[in-house]
């Protein structure tokens, strides 16, 4: 994806960081001079302390993007609603999925009434509680997940060549980094950069 003239993409295989926990990675990044515009961690579920990478990855100015997972409201929980994380963290945007044509755009759920199906994740947070910046959205027992939504149908997904194959991938984990090259294009033409405070 190209992302603009000013931006670039940097691609941390999280394996190779050896023994640091897979939610500090991304603040061991940032403590060593590394300052994204925007920040799509890969993998998602994630310890609640996550809040404060995600706090302290906004506070250097970047934008966190999150999946909001791929199993529908209970994304394989035992309850019929669960919020993954870091989606669900109040500095993180949570990415949720739809199914997108030529002619329109509906929530993704291939498996209605499925608990464990194929569709966007989301709900309302346990751990966090509503953001003001969510006044006027549904109300419910905590933050509301997802924020944003793009296609995440592998029906209708982003036709990649992979390995010299083409295949049509989809997944709440292929929005998170759509929304963080937009937005690295939109902050690489941006004059200053904000953070929690």
């Amino acid at each position: 994806m190209s992302t603009g003239p000013r931006a670039s993409i940097a691609f941390h295989n999280s394996a190779a960081m050896g023994r640091v926990p897979r939610i500090s990675r991304h603040q061991h990044r940032l403590t060593r001079g590394l300052s994204p515009d925007a920040l799509s961690p890969a993998h998602p579920r994630a310890p609640p302390h996550g809040s404060e990478v995600a706090c302290a990855a906004t506070d250097g100015g970047a934008v966190v993007f999150a999946a909001a997972g791929d199993n529908d409201a209970s994304d394989g929980g035992p309850d019929p609603a669960n919020v993954d994380l870091p989606a669900g963290c109040p500095h993180v945007i949570g990415c949720g999925g739809t199914t997108k044509t030529r002619d329109r755009e509906v929530v993704w759920n291939n498996d209605p009434g499925n608990p464990d199906g194929h569709g966007t994740g989301g709900g309302f947070s346990r751990l966090f509680t509503t953001q003001s910046w969510q006044a006027g959205a549904p109300t419910g027992p905590g933050r509301l997940v997802p924020d944003v939504a793009a296609n995440a149908d592998p029906r209708t997904g982003y036709e990649i060549v992979l390995r010299g194959e083409v295949v049509t991938p989809g997944g709440t984990s292929a929005v998170a980094p759509l929304y963080a090259g937009l937005f690295a294009a939109f902050a690489s033409s941006a004059s200053s950069r904000r953070g929690c405070g």
